[in-house]
Parts: C-alpha cells; structure tokens; sequence
C-alpha cells in the first residue's frame, strides 16, 4: 500500500498544472486573509456611542437628580442606586474609551468589568427590558474574558479586522477558503480514482499482486495527504507574512467561543487547532463524496463535472435552507468555521440565522461517520470496478 501511496502521491505532482494551480491558490488564501468583514464590532463602538453629547446631557441631569434625592430626608433607596448604577456606567465607559485611546487595556478591561456587571446586575433585577438569558450568558462571558485578559495583561486586538499573525489564521478560515479547498480536493481526486491513465496503472500493479483494497486505501491516503499538506502550507504561509508584517499576537490570547452548546472562552491557540480539525473533516468529507463519482466515472473530465455539479447544487440548496433539518449533519453548514466556533448560532435574536445545531461538537462526532461511509461506499464501487 506504501508504494501505491507514494506512487499516486508523486503522480499529483508531475505536471505544471498543478503549481499553476498551487499558485492561484496561494493568491487567492493572501486575498482573502487581507479581506475585512463587511461589516464588523470594534470594542470602542459601544463606549463610544454611550458617550455621545445625548449621553453627557444624560449623565449630568443623573447626578443633579441624585443630588437632590440624597438630600430628600426619606429619599427612594433603590432609585438612589439606579441613578447611581448609570452614572458608573457613563463613567466606567469614558474610561474604558480613554483606556482604549491611550493604549491602557488594563484600564480598559477593569471599566468593561463595570459596565457588564451593572448590566447583569440590572437584567437580573427586571429593570432592563427583554434582558434573556442568551443576554445574560454573553455578559457573564464578557466578564470573564476581560477578567483572563487583564489578569494576564494582554495587549486587545480587533478580533474581527486585526492581520496580526494568529488572527489572520483564525479569521482566515471562512466560507471563501473552505470553498476553494473543496474545489482543489475535487481536482486532485477525480483524476485519481478515475480516467483512462489509471487503468493503466491497475495493470501495472496488478502484476505486482496487490490488492484492490490496498490500492484504493494507497489512492485515498494520498488525495488526504496532498490536501493536509496544502492546506498547512497555505496557512503557514499566511502567519509568516502577517506576522511579519504585523506581529505574531499571543497564543493566550482569549476569545469568545460556543463549546458545548454555550457561550465560552477559548484561547487563541486552541480556537486556531479546532478551526484546523474542522476546516480538515470538511474536506476530508468531500474528498470522500468525491471519490465515489470518480469512481464509477471513468473519465476523469465527467467526473470534474459531476462532482463540481453536485457541491454546488448541495450549497445552494443549503443556502436556500432546504436541509435546515439536516443542520447537525451539513457539511456546507458549517462553511464559515470562523463563525462556527466565535458563537454566531448563539445570535440568532440579533440577525443570525445560522441553526443551533451547527457546532463544533457536531462536526467532531458526524463528519468523520460521513467521511466512513462514503469511504465504505467508494471502496465497494472501487473492489467491483473492472479493469479494461
């Protein structure tokens, strides 16, 4: 199996098509790593939309009302601390805002603390209207994200527009690259299971005594290693550059995450890791799917076409929600890893409509049974295939 592995590894690479092929792609990973979302949160939106001159005026009539309430000799003791809660607010978010001006993070993530505390503090008590438990998990998670960075005294980053190194990786993997990686699995994998040159090489190995079973399995770890190698590469190359460039960031770093159904914290390191696992089963499952087109296609040109007709019949019909009770099991649902993992399920009362299903335990437990079965199936096709 060893030598049919390194027979078809090599194989992959004799021809200019292939580099030319390489180089498009690596063109494409650098424009969309330098890509900024459309539209995008940075963490001085909010201090600085609560500072405005509506909000001064605000905050100056708050403590003239609190001046005179605490001189009323039986003055309304929670109305006291509720005026008392918004003018910390007000001033908690000048802070955090001067914090962020200034460079003082730490500054910056103690006056956040505040800020969600008063936040908590107030949906716990009914005075904040609509305040569910989704708003409740995000500030208690907020909390505990300022609470890692300030305790290790981290430099912010603007996680969703930051080319530092780590975050050009992290934010790097979404819907565009995932897409590109399934196309170059579907090139690579239909000349490698069908066509009139293998044909030949059946022969060829036949002689030799090896069996169907090991060739395929020969076949199949080399299309898996050709894209695990591509697409480190690419990544790695992304991370030099912008590192460079940019500055690495800190592996430490913190960042929101959705484990287990719930809003999280994970550090960058491991966030990067299993964005790099499910970002691998993605294509290692449409490696396999395509496998079995090529397969029983014995032209490699009908085999192409088939396999690129099918992804894009199954995207689009993913995008047109026809397969929403499917969502745990779609591949294509889980495109943008990026958004996957940062929590956006968790939104959907805010504009996201991404199922809650889509998570990344999900993709641990169901894409490598998807990529078995598909692999079961082409091999049956494979044992049965007649050589000509």
């Amino acid at each position: 199996m060893f030598s049919i592995f390194k027979f078809e590894f090599k194989k992959v690479f004799k021809g200019r098509a292939i580099y030319f092929l390489l180089i498009i792609m690596g063109v494409a990973t650098f424009f969309i790593a330098s890509m900024k979302p459309k539209y995008y949160w940075t963490h001085d939106l909010m201090p600085r939309n609560n500072t405005g001159d509506t909000f001064k005026v605000i905050y100056e009539n708050n403590k003239a009302q609190l001046k005179a309430k605490e001189a009323e000799p039986q003055g309304n003791e929670e109305s006291i601390q509720l005026l008392r809660d918004y003018i910390t607010k007000y001033e908690a978010n000048v802070a955090a805002l001067n914090g962020l001006d200034t460079k003082n993070y730490k500054a910056y993530y103690e006056n956040s603390i505040k800020i969600e505390k008063i936040n908590l503090d107030h949906g716990n008590r009914g005075i904040t209207i609509n305040f569910t438990q989704r708003h409740k998990d995000v500030c208690v998670n907020n909390i505990k994200i300022y609470q890692l960075l300030s305790a290790k005294n981290i430099d912010l980053i603007e996680e969703e527009i930051s080319n530092q190194g780590l975050n050009s990786v992290r934010r790097l993997m979404n819907d565009k690259f995932a897409i590109m990686l399934m196309v170059f699995s579907i090139i690579i994998a239909s000349p490698l299971f069908a066509g009139e040159v293998d044909n030949k090489t059946y022969k060829l190995l036949y002689t030799q005594g090896i069996s169907k079973t090991k060739i395929f399995f020969g076949k199949f770890l080399s299309l898996v290693a050709v894209n695990l190698i591509v697409i480190i590469t690419l990544l790695l190359a992304v991370f030099i550059y912008m590192s460079i460039k940019n500055g690495m960031g800190d592996l430490s770093y913190v960042l929101r995450s959705f484990e287990g159904y719930k809003l999280s914290v994970m550090s960058m390191g491991a966030y990067i890791l299993n964005e790099i696992i499910i970002m691998f089963l993605i294509v290692l499952c449409i490696s396999s799917f395509s496998c079995i087109v090529s397969v029983i296609v014995n032209n490699t040109g009908i085999a192409l076409f088939i396999n690129a007709t099918i992804m894009i019949a199954m995207y689009f019909f993913t995008k047109a929600k026809y397969f929403l009770r499917l969502d745990a099991v779609n591949i294509f649902e889980y495109l943008d890893v990026n958004n996957v993992l940062y929590g956006i399920p968790f939104y959907m009362d805010i504009g996201y409509n991404l199922p809650q299903h889509v998570v990344m335990e999900n993709a641990y437990v169901w894409f490598p049974i998807i990529a078995v079965i598909f692999i079961v199936v082409s091999l049956v096709i494979f044992r049965k295939k007649m050589v000509k």
